[in-house]
């Protein structure tokens, strides 16, 4: 098992997402649904906000559905991981332009794609020990 994984917990799913509070919902509850979570291993459930690339140019205010996203994901006692600040922060180091992490509007760029998987590793690794 990998060295990040809080005690127990064998699986995590991850649900990735921008501004669809309305649908979390629905994409936890199909994973709810399935039988293998009833007797099957220890699992975790995390919801990840994914910025658009002109949010990590923008003013607070940009920020307003990842504020909605973990406001309801609060709530229900849900994981919740908002990239939108650590990718504005690491854009700035790579000269401020968002061309660096994404290929257009909402694709990552290899880099980018780099970048959101160290965060997540370094989320993971923060939590292991902790027992959640």
């Amino acid at each position: 098992m990998d060295q990040a994984a809080p005690p127990g917990i064998e699986i995590s799913v991850i649900i990735p997402t921008y501004n669809r509070s309305g649908f979390l919902q629905e994409a936890i509850q199909s994973v709810l649904d399935q039988d293998h979570w009833r007797t099957g291993p220890e699992w975790e459930l995390l919801v990840v906000a994914f910025p658009f690339a002109m949010q990590l140019e923008g003013t607070d205010a940009s920020g307003a559905p990842q504020r909605v996203l973990a406001g309801w994901a609060d709530e229900r006692g849900v994981d919740f991981v908002d990239l939108l600040p650590s990718l504005r922060e690491e854009m700035r180091a790579r000269g401020g332009s968002p061309e660096a992490l994404f290929l257009d509007h909402d694709h990552l760029s290899a880099e980018g794609h780099r970048v959101v998987a160290t965060l997540l590793a370094e989320w993971f690794s923060s939590r292991a020990g902790t027992g959640r």
